[in-house]
């Protein structure tokens, strides 16, 4: 994974998990864009919004990087 496609993933994460949604959506966001590969920040990104229907579309698109990952199943059922 790139270092800086990383570290905004984690800063992303801390701002998420410091009750920050929206700076965690908009750095969140901004990784999708550059990389739009990592299911990581897809599955992060889903916990950034109140709407059913963004958090499944978010969701979907993680599990469409990696059908059989673990993490996108179980963001899946949830």
């Amino acid at each position: 994974m790139d270092e800086q496609i990383r570290d905004l993933i984690r800063q992303g994460v801390e701002a998420l998990k410091a009750g920050d949604k929206a700076t965690a959506r908009r750095i969140l966001l901004d990784v999708t864009n550059r990389a739009p590969a990592y299911q990581d920040a897809w599955l992060w990104l889903s916990d950034t919004t109140n709407s059913p229907v963004e958090q499944r579309g978010y969701i979907e698109q993680a599990i469409s990087i990696d059908p059989y990952s673990r993490a996108g199943q179980i963001a899946q059922k949830s």
